[in-house]
């Protein structure tokens, strides 16, 4: 389940389980807002919070209790001001032995904020190093086609040095991912990632690819190149601030942001209130729950 954006909030006076009996993740990005009375986190499950832009979870205004049993990844983008410091759950007790992860900057466990890290600047083509004890984001340009992508990492508790570099797709690859679009749609940004030393694959890290103003995240896809091919990925925490597409991977590889084609004015008329229902249908996927009584719970 993700709830994503200013404005967007889901609220319960029940108690929160994610993943019971199942393997559930909650995402809450863009400035999205989740109330309940309590919160439980199954092992192996998540709960991801974007920091920066006012994402929340509240439990009982404050006062109520957090049991994380699983992961909690608290994350800044490219758009999160360096150093500014977060609360993003307000709870008056935590208990559990789970873990909390930070992406992007440093998590305080007796205080309970983050702290958004610094940004070490890079250019395509070249290795950027950072020591992850220090500093967690890197931004990274390219002069010849004006893109640029920052991505974040996790925090260490030690001196752990990163390389991480980035190249523009073009030629072939472009190419090929050109081949799969319809003629209405674009490629907003596309990279080849790399990374030696403090990152291996399987560990998180957040793209933000920085698209300019103008879309929605209705209006983006998010594409993955593993070898070969290139096919749809399942960015389920994207999010868009009006400037920047981010959402999170476990492989460095190549991933691209792309147009949804806007389909034709007869197609529209065709669909009518079908294309009303579908939406509606998809957002209702979106957010599976299950159990019953005084608990709401997030099983999938």
């Amino acid at each position: 389940m993700t709830v994503d954006g200013v404005g967007s909030t889901w609220a319960s006076s029940d108690d929160l389980f994610i993943g019971g009996g199942g393997n559930g993740t909650l995402s809450i990005t863009g400035g999205g807002a989740v109330i309940a009375r309590e919160a439980t986190i199954q092992g192996p499950c998540l709960l991801a919070i974007e920091v920066g832009n006012g994402s929340m979870l509240t439990l009982d205004d404050g006062a109520g209790k957090i049991r994380n049993y699983g992961t909690v990844r608290l994350i800044a983008g490219a758009g999160a001001e360096a150093g500014s410091v977060h609360a993003p759950i307000a709870a008056g007790t935590w208990t559990g032995d789970g873990v909390y992860r930070a992406l992007g900057g440093t998590w305080d466990e007796i205080d309970h904020v983050f702290t958004v890290s610094d940004v070490e600047q890079g250019a395509a083509g070249a290795e950027v190093v950072v020591d992850l004890a220090e500093k967690q984001r890197v931004m990274i340009d390219d002069a010849e086609t004006g893109w640029s992508v920052g991505a974040s990492f996790l925090a260490m508790p030690n001196s752990t040095l990163l390389g991480v570099g980035a190249s523009p797709i073009g030629g072939e690859v472009l190419d090929g991912l050109e081949g799969l679009l319809q003629s209405n749609a674009s490629v907003l940004g596309g990279w080849e990632f790399a990374a030696t030393g403090g990152y291996a694959s399987g560990d998180p890290a957040y793209l933000s690819f920085d698209i300019g103003p103008g879309s929605s995240r209705e209006d983006l896809l998010v594409w993955h190149r593993d070898g070969a091919d290139w096919s749809r990925y399942a960015a389920r925490d994207l999010t868009y601030d009006g400037t920047y597409a981010s959402f999170t991977v476990t492989e460095l590889s190549a991933y691209a942001v792309t147009t949804v084609p806007e389909p034709s004015t007869m197609t529209l008329l065709l669909l009518g209130l079908g294309t009303m229902a579908l939406a509606a249908r998809r957002r209702w996927r979106r957010m599976v729950f299950c159990g019953v009584g005084r608990t709401t719970t997030l099983c999938s």
